[in-house]
């Protein structure tokens, strides 16, 4: 097996092979030895990907935020929401997509006793769609940015599903028997200290209750009501106060 530096995506290849290059050591991109990367370190380095990507898709609406009021762009947006719904954007973006993004790929590279499952695999591609909704709903003209407590929405069906299909993959990617203990196995990518295992099985259990207490609170949500009561009776319903645990634990 061929060692891997995960963070900086290279392979290095042992200095038996050759002892001219780089010390004794070749570098060689991730891309030129895909097909040797274990599953566990090509799912890290795509929730990693999408982790850094939603981080800078926020800075970006951050800046159109910003640059967008100051003349003489301001004559450029004649939608009265568009920074609102810009500002819930970089909310969701940098504090809810990409805190769970970088969660799950640190899950991935916890040692189990066999290859993540086509769920595990999949589930960074569920989450990469619900960004994209999520986006097109902000890029939607008319809809209504609501900012709520803890997590602000767009009150439009297409961020809803979005935001569930992010959390969805989240959680599908916790789908396999990292969530108990298991052996140090040999192809671990990254070796862990026993504590951030521990903190991570935690961490993951805690959004697992996140999720069903979030499930609770919107199946038990009054009719008639306004959009920013039940955004507010929803975030306060016990899902949010469960996920802020998880962030304390980690």
């Amino acid at each position: 097996m061929i060692p891997l530096d995960p963070l900086r995506g290279f392979y290095i290849i042992d200095k038996k092979i050759s002892r001219s290059i780089y010390r004794g050591l070749i570098v060689l991109p991730a891309r030129a030895l895909e097909p040797l990367a274990p599953p566990e370190a090509r799912c890290a380095r795509a929730w990693l990907a999408l982790a850094l990507g939603v981080l800078v898709i926020a800075g970006l609406f951050a800046l159109v935020v910003v640059i967008g009021r100051m003349p003489p762009f301001d004559r450029l947006v004649t939608d009265p929401l568009f920074f609102k719904r810009g500002l819930v954007v970089h909310v969701n973006l940098a504090l809810v997509a990409w805190f769970y993004s970088f969660i799950a790929a640190l899950l991935f590279l916890m040692p189990g006793r066999r290859a993540p499952g086509r769920v595990a695999r999949a589930s960074v591609h569920l989450a990469v769609l619900g960004v994209l909704m999520m986006l097109m709903a902000a890029a939607l003209p008319g809809t209504r940015p609501v900012l709520s407590n803890y997590i602000p929405m767009i009150d439009h069906w297409l961020f809803g599903i979005g935001q569930v299909a992010f959390g969805a993959g989240v959680l599908a990617s916790f789908v396999g028997r990292r969530l108990v203990s298991a052996p140090r196995a040999a192809g671990v990518v990254v070796p862990l200290p026993d504590a951030a295992r521990s903190g991570l099985r935690t961490t993951a259990a805690a959004l697992l209750l996140a999720a069903l207490t979030f499930s609770i609170a919107w199946w038990n949500l009054p009719g008639g009501v306004a959009p920013e009561v039940r955004y507010e009776l929803l975030f306060w319903g016990g899902a949010t106060s469960c996920s802020s645990r998880a962030a304390r634990r980690w």
